[in-house]
């Protein structure tokens, strides 16, 4: 249509530039209008997703939690550990 505007042979009879200007941009108006629908639609489809998942993902707090320990003895530590048993048995 836009290229109609541009070759003055091809415009219909009693249409006009100013019809087909009117027509693109009523066909602009849509095309912003279905983009904000499908915007819309998929942040509706991330949000079911998410609860989705995050129902799946519970986790019960009451449980115990898992012990890891970190990090080691110090050597000094260890030494001084090592002379008081040889010492005391």
């Amino acid at each position: 249509m836009a290229k109609g505007l541009k070759e003055g042979s091809q415009i219909e009879e009693g249409k006009g530039r100013c019809g087909q200007g009117r027509r693109l941009n009523q066909v602009g108006r849509e095309k912003v209008t279905l983009n904000s629908l499908k915007e819309e639609k998929r942040r509706n489809f991330e949000e079911i997703a998410l609860e989705e998942r995050l129902k799946s993902e519970k986790i019960d707090v009451s449980l115990y939690g898992y012990s890891s320990k970190k990090g080691a003895i110090h050597p000094v530590t260890s030494t001084m550990n090592k002379i008081i048993d040889y010492f005391t048995v």
